[in-house]
């Protein structure tokens, strides 16, 4: 799964946990089962331009769905790494629009 996620343009990394408790909870007479979205935490360490992001896909209990988000955002100036948050971000980005 990760190898296939690294062929994607702009990402740089990938880490991938399968959450062995709940795949076990899942098997069949047949020791059968397919892989769910609550069996899976993802990062997804991308970049474009002078900017990183942190794509997050983890199982979230109180909504019972496994959410993607965007997990953390840094701005890369001059090679200095300033670390923000992704509604910063969009805020930064709309003033710059306006």
């Amino acid at each position: 799964m990760e190898e296939s996620l690294k062929l994607q343009p702009a990402i740089e990394d990938v880490d991938v946990k399968i959450r062995f408790d709940k795949l076990e909870e899942s098997m069949s007479d047949f020791d059968y089962t397919s892989l769910t979205g609550d069996m899976l935490d993802v990062k997804i360490y991308t970049k474009v331009k002078d900017v990183q992001a942190t794509i997050r896909i983890e199982f979230i209990e109180e909504l019972n769905y496994p959410l993607m988000y965007v997990e953390d955002i840094n701005y890369i100036i001059a090679g200095v790494v300033i670390q923000t948050t992704p509604i910063n971000y969009f805020l930064i980005n709309q003033l710059k629009i306006n």
